[in-house]
């Protein structure tokens, strides 16, 4: 199943655990074997709250030490290392 996620022009969803909350139940995801991949601090905050592991790219848009700061489970610096820690 495929499925795009997001907050709502309305103020639904407003915070990141909201929207990762909606597509674990949307798309019933068992906890232990979901991953949020993100290139941001509310990413792995998110991720945090709703009880789910975290992979932190560098590749994106987050400050030098940001994504450590936030406390993410695995840190990717490129796409490989990404597709190396998701193939495990």
């Amino acid at each position: 199943m495929k499925m795009v996620s997001g907050s709502e022009l309305d103020g639904t969803r407003n915070d990141k655990d909201e929207v990762i909350e909606y597509a674990l139940k949307k798309l019933g995801c068992p906890r232990e074997r979901t991953i949020m991949v993100g290139d941001r601090r509310q990413d792995i905050v998110g991720a945090k709250k709703c009880g789910i592991a975290s992979c932190g790219v560098r590749f994106g848009y987050a400050e030098p030490g940001e994504l450590e700061t936030a406390g993410a489970n695995f840190i990717a610096d490129d796409m490989d290392g990404l597709l190396k820690f998701l193939m495990r």
